[in-house]
């Protein structure tokens, strides 16, 4: 079940993370226009950090993808433990372009905690979600001799 919810969650990240980079609502104006006229060595940081982190998850979903159609790959810790620890590389690339962000050109911490409990709650209410009685429910019956 598990694999499922990954299967969900991570194209929507890569999809929200692309659309948040195409967007020009930074505070700065546009990440690729205007924040890379006025504040160009950290907006590039930025963009390194920001595409890095997008191939490394994007790699993460192909990784998980193929284990849909390789049931040993998918029992296979090491390929397990290599596809986490890129998708890991992926977030902690992520985040530091946002705490960059959040430290150097925005300085608006509150919108950022408050932002991350979002996730957090979005993820906990998706796992119950997912985890219910009501969609998962086990069918096995207990033979009576």
């Amino acid at each position: 079940m598990t694999k499922t919810l990954s299967l969900i969650l991570q194209p929507f990240s890569i999809v929200f993370i692309i659309i948040a980079l195409i967007i020009n609502h930074w505070n700065c104006g546009g990440l690729f226009t205007t924040c890379l006229r006025n504040y160009q060595i950290i907006t590039i940081l930025l963009i390194l950090l920001f595409f890095l982190g997008l191939i490394l998850l994007t790699i993460a979903f192909i990784l998980e993808l193929v284990t849909i159609c390789s049931e040993s790959l998918d029992l296979n810790p090491t390929y397990f433990t290599i596809r986490f620890i890129i998708l890991l590389c992926g977030l902690l690339s992520i985040i530091s372009a946002i705490l960059i962000y959040s430290l150097k050109m925005d300085r608006q911490f509150s919108r950022l905690i408050c932002t991350i409990g979002i996730v957090f709650a979005i993820q906990v209410s998706l796992i119950n979600i997912i985890l219910s009685p009501c969609i998962h429910r086990n069918h096995s019956e207990r033979i009576v001799s």
